[in-house]
């Protein structure tokens, strides 16, 4: 049932109190569609709701599905708290699944449903087996929020076999970047300073300074260590390059 203007101003002033009551079906998120990018969610009522419109999505109803994949966006897109619960990343998964490999012109939102969401070993084997059709998947899997053993060795062995999209080699090395394995790829002279560059802005590397400094004794007129250093707030790594540059200039 859609809300009254009262019911609307309630909602947007103390959703934690007021959407339990109001916005219980998928018929009420539905008929208040529009409401949906005013109103916060908290933990709690958001991944209720999450759970209510997953559970259409991937029921055998035909009717409003689109609005429904539309909808689940607002709802995700309007939290700034991070989703954890394993049952809601699993339903999100399943949507995504279903509909991600599928060309349509809202496959977009779609892809954002399990953006920075932890996913299981057996959901990113899903995504790495997937990773070349689609290049939505290929973004989730390089821009994956945590370290993980899986895509580090599938990303190695993509610049192994150079079976790799030149676009995305720097997010692909920055994949395979570890603590161990960094001295390697600086020693390797057919990696340029500017993909290693850009690869330790993408990586899960701790102390992002402590390499770009490293890599300044590679090449340390190199544009793209300040691009990477102003990316992460290291005004010292930009210091010292153009003290590098102006010492080795005169």
């Amino acid at each position: 049932m859609k809300v009254t203007e009262i019911e609307s101003l309630l909602l947007q002033a103390n959703s934690s109190k007021y959407l339990p009551k109001y916005i219980k079906t998928i018929d009420d998120l539905f008929d208040n569609y529009l409401l949906l990018s005013l109103i916060s969610y908290d933990v709690v009522n958001r991944d209720k709701l999450i759970e209510i419109v997953c559970n259409y999505i991937l029921s055998k109803s035909r009717n409003k599905k689109d609005l429904a994949k539309k909808i689940l966006y607002k709802i995700i897109n309007n939290s700034t708290e991070k989703i954890r619960d394993i049952k809601i990343i699993n339903l999100l998964f399943c949507v995504y699944q279903k509909y991600v490999l599928k060309e349509t012109n809202e496959v977009w939102r779609v892809s954002k449903y399990i953006k920075d969401l932890i996913l299981s070993k057996d959901q990113i084997q899903w995504l790495i087996d997937n990773s070349d059709k689609n290049e939505l998947v290929l973004n989730r899997v390089l821009r994956y929020p945590d370290e993980n053993a899986d895509l580090q060795k599938w990303a190695e062995s993509k610049i192994k076999s150079k079976a790799i999209n030149y676009k995305r080699f720097s997010e692909t090395l920055g994949l395979a970047l570890s603590e161990n394995n960094f001295l390697s790829y600086f020693n390797d002279k057919k990696i340029s300073t500017q993909n290693l560059s850009w690869a330790v802005f993408y990586s899960k590397l701790e102390n992002k300074g402590k390499y770009l400094k490293i890599l300044l004794e590679r090449d340390y007129s190199c544009i793209h260590i300040s691009k990477v250093a102003l990316k992460i707030l290291d005004f010292k790594i930009i210091e010292l390059q153009n003290v590098l540059i102006k010492k080795c200039t005169n």
